[in-house]
């Protein structure tokens, strides 16, 4: 099925496609069957007496019979306009764009249904519709993470507004995409990926994720962290100075690595010289073969990173 939309692009050279980002739409309780066309537009036109052009819009057909779920096929050009932020005047079109098919949710002429908690349940169980995951986040508030645009439009283009999927859910709003969002496989908890400048998890034993801000990280570190001894992956400094606390280990020197200049760099007010791990490791082991040692990582700039190294007492 296809369903009525009226619509306005954003972008002069989006012409009369529909972006799945940028285009303004009102969602029309109408439906046409997937056969539909210009035809059909010029009379559902003609018999509701509405003010359009002559311009009509045809899609290409898809390369390799695929379609994109928020695809227009036929549009035309309505003699009303919109006017931009920037007082650009934009064009107007009644369009039919494409549903999705299947799913949870099922197909509705009229735009505002509500969605129960069973099938919001579903949804997110099944990733339909844009939807990726849904649980909390590392300060125990409910976390939806999206998969793709596809999630702003599909549900909507239904029938059933997002304000009702965010009602089922108990939440106001989605927290973010898949690619800026992770879930921690210690407490199973979601956190954003990055800080902007480093991961806010690590990857051990190859393929899990543990988060750092949470914990799970640490907590793995104090159990395996002679694992690391002589070489240059290193823990964390939070947990190094547990370890120091305890008697494990003795700081040795604090090291810059990443883009640098050959300035050095300061940690704490302390200046320090600029370093490799792998470099570092081989002198020390070539001046005590029988000492053990282990890296931290400090701190890190969008650039550099403060590391330092630490002698095995204990």
């Amino acid at each position: 099925m296809k369903r009525l939309i009226k619509y306005t692009p954003q972008y002069t050279n989006d012409g009369a496609k529909f972006s799945d980002c940028s285009t303004k739409y009102e969602v029309l309780p109408v439906l046409f069957p997937d056969t539909a066309g210009i035809e059909d537009l010029k009379e559902y036109i003609r018999e509701h007496k509405i003010d359009a052009t002559s311009k009509k819009y045809i899609a290409d057909k898809p390369k390799y019979g695929n379609h994109r779920t928020t695809t227009i096929t036929h549009a035309i050009q309505l003699k009303e306009t919109a006017i931009k932020y920037d007082k650009t005047v934009l064009p107007m079109y009644l369009g039919l764009i494409v549903l999705a098919d299947g799913g949870s949710l099922p197909l509705m002429e009229s735009i505002d249904n509500p969605i129960s908690e069973e099938q919001a349940s579903d949804i997110f169980n099944n990733q339909e519709y844009g939807v990726s995951d849904f649980g909390e986040n590392i300060s125990d508030e409910p976390c939806l993470v999206i998969e793709s645009w596809d999630f702003f439009h599909e549900m909507p283009l239904l029938g059933y507004p997002l304000a009702n999927f965010y009602k089922a859910l108990g939440i106001e709003e989605y927290t973010g995409f898949s690619d800026d969002t992770y879930r921690c496989e210690g407490c199973n908890k979601f956190d954003s990926r990055d800080n902007g400048y480093t991961y806010n998890h690590r990857v051990v034993n190859e393929c899990v994720l543990l988060g750092v801000k949470c914990g799970c990280y640490d907590e793995y570190l104090k159990e395996n962290w002679r694992e690391r001894v002589n070489t240059n992956e290193p823990i964390e400094l939070s947990v190094a100075k547990e370890l120091e606390a305890d008697g494990d280990i003795k700081f040795i020197e604090r090291f810059i690595g990443g883009m640098t200049d050959g300035r050095g760099g300061y940690y704490d007010g302390k200046s320090c010289e600029e370093g490799d791990p792998t470099e570092i490791l081989e002198k020390l082991l070539e001046d005590n073969p029988d000492g053990e040692y282990i890296f931290t990582h400090d701190e890190s700039g969008q650039f550099q990173t403060y590391f330092s190294v630490w002698k095995i007492v204990a």
